[in-house]
């Protein structure tokens, strides 16, 4: 290898500390206060003026809704609604199997109906222990009449035979009186007995219609949660019902720092996520006195109810955004 190799190697390596050493000097110049190239000062942005609306998450809810539940346990044993469809007050929704029920219906029924005879045989012998009465009544009166009439000079046994024909009369009337009062007390209890078979049936009619569970409010079929076969709980739900009253929506995520700063009767728009159109207009009704604890927030129920008219498809729990204007 030659001597000049070596060298040139070294002045190119020279050469190149030297440019570093440069351009480290001029960055270095650049960053000292004064110097011929210092950095400008930022320039300040402007204060981001503070929004005068709160945009909370909620949910559509029915005005008026119901979660209807089966007042005793049973197997269902039709359901009678579909989902969308819309019901009357007082529909059928659910059917609980009557078949056991319906068995005590009908031997309610049979025990009323033989008391109801007992309490019409009953009445039919206090009406006949009432004409007996009435009877030895008219036997006292006659041998009373009889005794009345014998003439000043009878003998002592004709006075003594009428004597003994009223008393024997009046022992009639009273034995009369005594059937009458025992026929009275067995009509009395025979009435008693259909009262109670009565209230029995009337138990058990009730029972029945029980198994047959009916919308309380008229409105849509929002959920149906049961099918022919399933064996329900009482309270459970089963059936869920968005009542005619319109819609509200409720906040889900508004914090105190966020719900301090609206009133009752804020004005708000509601945009409902998936539904084309404008937003809806409303206000606000309802705002919760007590917060809930939310993944470590507490946050406060916000109801809005809309002022402007409310798209077509809107439904349950639907998520929409709310923005209420702060209070002033």
């Amino acid at each position: 290898m030659s001597e000049e190799a070596p060298m040139r190697r070294w002045v190119i390596g020279g050469v190149v500390v030297i440019v570093a050493i440069g351009a480290l000097a001029v960055l270095a110049s650049g960053m000292l206060p004064g110097g011929a190239g210092s950095a400008a000062s930022p320039t300040p942005l402007p204060p981001v003026p503070a929004s005068d609306r709160v945009v909370a998450e909620a949910r559509a809810i029915p005005k008026a809704r119901s979660a209807v539940t089966a007042a005793v346990p049973g197997t269902v044993s039709a359901v009678e609604v579909a989902e969308a469809e819309r019901v009357a007050a007082g529909a059928v929704l659910v059917q609980l199997d009557p078949t056991s029920a319906r068995a005590e219906v009908a031997g309610a029924q049979a025990a009323l109906d033989a008391a109801k005879a007992r309490s019409t045989q009953a009445a039919a012998a206090v009406r006949q222990a009432a004409a007996e009465v009435d009877r030895a009544r008219a036997v006292v009166q006659s041998a009373d009449a009889v005794r009345d009439q014998l003439p000043s000079g009878a003998s002592s046994d004709r006075t003594r035979a009428a004597n003994a024909d009223v008393s024997a009369a009046q022992a009639g009337f009273r034995a009369a009186q005594a059937a009458e009062a025992g026929a009275a007390a067995a009509a009395k209890a025979a009435q008693a007995d259909e009262a109670r078979a009565a209230a029995v049936l009337d138990a058990a009619k009730a029972a029945e219609a029980r198994l047959a569970i009916t919308a309380p409010i008229a409105g849509t079929v929002a959920e149906i949660t049961v099918a022919v076969g399933d064996v329900v709980a009482a309270g459970l739900p089963l059936v869920r019902i968005a009542g005619d009253d319109g819609w509200t929506f409720e906040t889900t995520d508004l914090t105190q720092d966020e719900v301090v700063a609206i009133d009752l009767e804020s004005p708000a728009t509601v945009t409902v996520d998936g539904l084309t159109g404008p937003s809806i207009e409303g206000r606000v009704t309802r705002i919760d006195a007590v917060g809930e604890d939310l993944q470590g927030d507490v946050v406060f129920t916000v109801v809005v109810e809309p002022t402007g008219d409310v798209p077509d498809g809107l439904r349950w729990n639907m998520v929409a955004s709310v923005e209420i204007a702060r209070a002033p």
